[in-house]
């Protein structure tokens, strides 16, 4: 019997910028399944026509499946869908390691279930390990063979060790596969630097407070008002619900000629390689974010926060700078000493490239979910 593969995600087929690092991961498996023969299902939160994702040569079926907002209604139809389509194997894109929906769908037919999760959360470090009956029942969920995921990717330590320590999902069915991403795209060279006499500070994600672009902007402040720094510049690209938030900020502290609101932005490439410095401010607990890696991938000194996953990119002091989070004084620091010094700025760039060379490429990353999900689906068997 054909082996039929349902590929979900739980945002819209046309979302923009940040989610296309999964449209490529998707069409990279996709591509790598069809050669084995097995047929290919999506599932988006929202469904708008025509999907382009994936390569045209490339059959699939596609229907609507809102995890975030689940009804019995979408349950229902998802579940008809497993049966319409005869879906046999799930990759499923940051679900829990358990969930109720999994006996259904092994009842429909599904023979097995991995989880991939890129989950950040509002935490920045890890939480206590979770304890009393909580932890007895989680534990017992999670090694059920009905209402568990089969095998578990994370994108970083820090997810694993938060879906082991509050989730209770045994460190057996966890697999880290670090993000990867073409990190010659962002090789950058003379020319996309613009001539400027200001240095050029670049920041980008949604605008929302977790990623601390207010810290950004009250750090902003204080090289002005401290540290007497009137030639640099703050680029931020992005858009969200706290934006007007951010401008009221900005012209608050009257910081119109150093701060800049690019919006959002489809491709970050070159804002990225026209930075002197990249900065990450989050202050959740940002699972593994791509902002860290490009910067890196593109020979920039990152100034970022210790929280999450972000440690794990950076690696060292001398592959860029880690402050606490929420802390402007310590973030303001930090850029003055980047900003007076250029060759400490070089030297940091051209380590964290190294670094990116070694741990980021795309291939690597392909390389490593195609592998295990055709272990974890038994596709090796035939």
């Amino acid at each position: 019997m054909k082996s039929n593969i349902l590929i979900t995600s739980n945002f819209s087929s046309d979302t923009g910028c940040a989610w296309k690092f999964f449209f490529r991961l998707f069409n990279h498996i996709s591509n790598s399944l069809q050669e084995r023969g097995v047929g290919i299902c999506l599932s988006f939160a929202r469904v708008v026509e025509p999907v382009t994702i994936l390569d045209e040569q490339i059959p699939f079926q596609v229907f609507t499946f809102d995890p975030l907002n689940l009804s019995m209604k979408g349950a229902i139809n998802l579940l008809g869908n497993i049966r319409r389509l005869g879906i046999t194997h799930c990759y499923l894109t940051d679900y829990g390691s358990w969930h109720w929906l999994y006996p259904l769908m092994r009842l429909c037919g599904v023979k097995r279930i991995i989880m991939h999760s890129h989950v950040s959360v509002a935490a920045p470090y890890p939480p206590p390990p979770e304890k009393g009956i909580k932890k007895i029942l989680k534990t017992m969920l999670n090694n059920s063979k009905l209402f568990s995921a089969d095998s578990v990717y994370v994108c970083s330590e820090f997810v694993k060790d938060r879906l082991v320590r509050k989730a209770c999902c045994p460190e057996g069915k966890i697999t880290v596969i670090t993000h990867g991403i073409d990190i010659d795209r962002f090789l950058c060279t003379e020319n996309d630097r613009r001539e400027r006499k200001k240095v050029v500070i670049f920041t980008v994600a949604r605008a929302t407070r977790h990623k601390g672009i207010h810290v950004l902007i009250e750090a902003a402040r204080t090289l002005r008002d401290k540290y007497h720094l009137t030639d640099f510049i703050v680029e931020y690209g992005g858009d969200g619900p706290d934006m007007e938030e951010f401008r009221r900020l900005v012209e608050a502290y009257n910081l119109g000629g150093h701060f800049v609101f690019l919006g959002a932005l489809d491709d970050t490439k070159e804002k990225t390689c026209n930075a002197d410095i990249v900065v990450v401010p989050s202050i959740w607990g940002d699972a593994y974010p791509l902002s860290v890696i490009e910067a890196m991938s593109a020979g920039k000194p990152v100034i970022a926060t210790d929280v999450g996953g972000i440690p794990e990119e950076i690696g060292n002091q001398e592959c860029g700078v880690l402050i606490k989070p929420g802390d402007s004084d310590a973030l303001a620091e930090q850029l003055f000493i980047m900003i007076s010094d250029a060759s400490r700025r070089a030297r940091i760039g051209e380590n964290a490239r190294k670094r990116a060379e070694k741990l980021f490429t795309e291939k690597r990353f392909y390389d490593q979910v195609v592998s295990n999900l055709k272990k974890d689906l038994e596709l090796n068997r035939s």
